[in-house]
């Protein structure tokens, strides 16, 4: 696995914010769509019970997975759903929220915890698309994330990410992130405890930005946001490391 420096990973990640320093929005620019994350996290945190306002819960989660590119092209969600097709995904939120509500990258530890995701994954994929032949993947983990920062987005650039960090003998096991499943799960955990400094002081740094005053809240990113940060930000443009040795 390749090994980062501490400053490598805090610079992609607040290249990927695009905030001041400290954490708080830059004034001069004009805040994007990664803002949609800290919307729909803040929303999904504070609603425990997200049927009982069903439809502002499908507008929530709607959103944020249209500013993150899920309804565009001839995807299966742009073509053939409206809001209301989210309601599956909303009631699987609310039946395992008391259960996943919490975890974070060092929980992947416990096999329980790995199950209990693989679960949420196929039930959440089973809820949003008509069969397995459908591309699932980037949807579901997009969900997973936006709802409980619990795992990072599998995304084309994460995946792009994934095959700059495990090179030598692990190159090519960037493919394990073409699917969520235990495997995946322990990638990222080595991941963390390799660059638990620099991930553990972004996590305690970071706060979300509230919807209605544009203020940070006391509601820290987790350790899985992080991670999807970095290797979002890396695949995107993996020359800014900048790295000069």
């Amino acid at each position: 696995m390749e090994r980062f420096r501490d400053d490598e990973i805090v610079r992609v990640v607040n290249k990927f914010l695009n905030r001041q320093d400290g954490g708080a929005l830059d004034p001069s620019k004009t805040p994007g769509r990664e803002l949609s994350f800290d919307f729909a996290y803040n929303y999904f945190q504070e609603n425990q019970q997200p049927t009982r306002q069903m439809e502002a819960s499908c507008m929530q989660l709607g959103f944020y997975l249209a500013s993150w590119g899920m309804y565009r092209g001839s995807s299966y969600l742009l073509k053939e759903t409206n809001a209301a097709h989210l309601k599956g995904a909303i009631k699987l939120v609310e039946e395992y929220n008391p259960r996943v509500r919490g975890i974070d990258v060092p929980a992947y530890r416990d096999p329980g915890v790995q199950d209990l995701l693989v679960e949420i994954y196929d039930a959440l994929r089973r809820a949003l698309l008509r069969d397995k032949k459908t591309a699932h993947v980037t949807l579901v983990t997009k969900v997973m994330l936006g709802v409980w920062g619990v795992v990072p987005a599998f995304d084309s650039y994460f995946q792009a990410a994934a095959k700059l960090i495990w090179t030598g003998r692990e190159r090519g096991d960037g493919a394990t992130f073409f699917d969520f499943n235990r495997a995946s799960l322990v990638r990222l955990l080595e991941f963390y405890e390799g660059h638990r400094a620099a991930i553990d002081q972004l996590a305690s740094a970071l706060h979300t930005v509230d919807f209605t005053t544009g203020s940070l809240t006391g509601r820290q990113f987790t350790r899985a946001k992080i991670i999807d940060m970095f290797g979002f930000q890396l695949g995107l443009a993996p020359p800014a490391l900048g790295r000069q040795d």
